[in-house]
């Protein structure tokens, strides 16, 4: 390569990622090395290995062995990780081979969680009787519990050591927390949805807070890292659809599915196609999932027209809201406008059903958000939106202020007044609240997060 006079050798970069991927492929084909084909050959085959294992040795043999032929063969896995990069000084082998035996972890887990299920608890009619687990030996299952742990938790830390290691603590720790809520032998649809909402909610606040706010993680290992903690969610989702559950429940899950598509894939996938997929399949997922919820409540209970009016576009507003937070720029801007139109289409078709007290409360309700949004993103046609909106449940209200000779909506009107009167002495007074803000933690995380 011809360097003019001016041009140093060592600042002569690699290629960007993102430029990476416009070489055509026949060029990037031609570049692969033979070792790096053998190794997705291998993968395949190995995974083609679990899969037969699956389909036969499931009829072959009792669930205790099989659980202890998948925990030696995740061993066996860890040990030539090692040896490959310890004795032959192959790092990517040792990665590939420690990055399978750490994902191993969920199977296991599952394994171990239809376990305690038999001591606690029955299996539902229609159950595959491959899936039927004999109720296990107490004893035995405790030991069999703690010598999977002992096993699988240091190959776990070991392997994120080797793909993320700035992070390999609080991966494995997150990582096992998750796999451990497996084990909980609870199938009830309340319960089991508390337990996945909550594992979610924790994989995803880390992965927000500390994860993704890490440049070091930002390498494929360090994102395929972050993508193994979905396995234990996807586990106890998709074991959940062996088992008769509320309609709720599968909306309740898709919100959820939803939430990590957008806020977690979305922004672990290197591609940009990928990144947008992720959020529009988010998307979908999220608004699937309220309808399902939606429709269920409409089964299930006697409600107003308004009010039906109500549940069915404000929630959507809520999930346009908060999926504009995945997005810079334009999209977001365009996502909470029409959050907002959303939300003032809504309180023009309830109060056109049923104009009550009631309408117009929550009417004010939806314009105090709408106003308090606009005002914190400053885009004028969503503060002028929620103006309207506040317009027509107060121009209601004062409607039946005079209407009706009994009822409160004169007294609603006048806490409404004062509440807004005393909104805006607390923003005359906003020094003070500097003031405590400065001197107290809250601004200390304030200051720390800008």
């Amino acid at each position: 390569m011809n360097l003019s006079n001016n041009q140093n050798p060592a600042m002569v970069l690699e290629p960007t990622p993102s430029a990476q991927s416009r070489i055509p492929f026949a060029d990037r084909l031609h570049g692969l090395k033979p070792a790096d084909t053998l190794r997705w050959v291998g993968g395949m085959i190995l995974a083609a290995a679990a899969v037969a294992f699956m389909l036969q040795g499931i009829y072959s043999f009792s669930p205790m062995t099989r659980h202890w032929l998948m925990l030696a063969v995740c061993l066996m896995l860890g040990i030539f990780g090692m040896v490959t990069g310890n004795v032959l000084k192959e790092q990517k082998g040792a990665r590939l081979f420690l990055g399978l035996a750490a994902a191993s972890f969920p199977a296991l887990a599952s394994q171990l969680g239809a376990m305690f299920f038999s001591v606690f608890g029955s299996p539902p009619a229609g159950m595959p009787q491959p899936l039927v687990y004999t109720p296990a030996n107490s004893s035995l299952l405790l030991v069999t519990t703690g010598l999977t742990l002992a096993i699988i938790v240091p190959v776990s830390h070991l392997a994120f050591r080797i793909l993320a290691r700035p992070q390999a603590g609080t991966l494995t720790m997150v990582y096992t927390l998750a796999n451990l809520c497996i084990l909980i032998p609870l199938r009830v649809d309340f319960w089991i949805s508390a337990i996945i909402t909550c594992a979610a909610g924790v994989v995803l606040w880390v992965d927000h807070t500390k994860f993704s706010r890490d440049f070091r993680l930002d390498s494929f290992e360090g994102r395929a890292s972050r993508l193994m903690l979905s396995g234990p969610l996807a586990v106890m989702i998709t074991r959940t659809f062996f088992y008769p559950m509320d309609p709720v429940y599968y909306g309740c899950m898709l919100l959820l599915s939803g939430s990590c598509f957008t806020f977690c894939w979305g922004r672990i996938a290197r591609k940009n196609w990928l990144r947008k997929a992720s959020r529009i399949g988010g998307l979908m997922a999220m608004t699937a999932g309220w309808l399902v919820c939606f429709g269920q409540i409409l089964n299930s209970y006697d409600i107003g027209e308004a009010f039906i009016v109500y549940l069915g576009l404000l929630p959507l507003s809520v999930v346009l809201v908060g999926h504009s937070f995945a997005y810079t720029g334009k999209m977001a801007k365009y996502q909470r406008l029409a959050a907002a139109v959303i939300a003032l289409i809504g309180v023009l078709f309830a109060h056109g059903a049923e104009a009550t007290i009631q309408t117009s409360m929550v009417a004010l309700g939806s314009a105090a958000a709408v106003l308090a949004l606009g005002t914190l993103v400053a885009e004028k046609r969503m503060i002028l939106i929620g103006a309207i909106t506040g317009i027509l449940g107060l121009g209601n209200l004062g409607l039946l202020a005079f209407q009706m000779q009994t009822g409160y909506a004169w007294l609603i009107l006048a806490i409404i007044g004062i509440g807004v009167m005393f909104g805006a002495s607390l923003m005359e007074v906003q020094r003070s609240w500097r003031f405590l803000q400065n001197s107290s933690l809250w601004g200390k995380l304030n200051r720390s997060s800008n």
